[in-house]
């Protein structure tokens, strides 16, 4: 299965989820995604950004410098308004990443444990 098919899965399986999409952090690009409906470019260009920021933002490096052995965060969510981002780093590529948008309601713990199984469950970035 590819990754957009992936991102797709995932998505249907949690329909909260309006967008599940594959980026690049280190060039700030999303690469593919899987969405309800058609988002814009300057959507998928905000969502890239923001998980970016997450990930590898002040605040970010904050956290890294307050607990011991940390290397990178891996994982976060942020809530704004009626949506949240969600971030996750993957493990063998750390420059490369999950990011979604989801409604707020969205069971955070169940979503993001199936998104990282979809994430190792092959190369994800064939």
């Amino acid at each position: 299965m590819g990754i957009t098919e992936r991102l797709e899965e995932l998505r249907v399986n949690f329909p909260e989820c309006r967008i599940a999409a594959f980026a690049d952090l280190s060039a700030k690009t999303i690469l593919t995604y899987s969405a309800s409906s058609k988002p814009r470019q300057e959507e998928l260009d905000a969502l890239c950004a923001a998980a970016a920021d997450l990930l590898n933002g002040d605040l970010a490096q904050q956290l890294i410098r307050t607990v011991p052995d940390a290397k990178a965060v891996e994982e976060v969510a942020s809530q704004t308004g009626s949506q949240m981002t969600v971030a996750l780093r993957l493990t063998n590529a750390p420059d490369e990443a999950l990011c979604c948008l989801c409604a707020p309601e969205i069971d955070l713990g169940a979503f993001s444990g199936r998104a990282r199984r979809a994430m190792a469950s092959g190369d994800f970035r064939q």
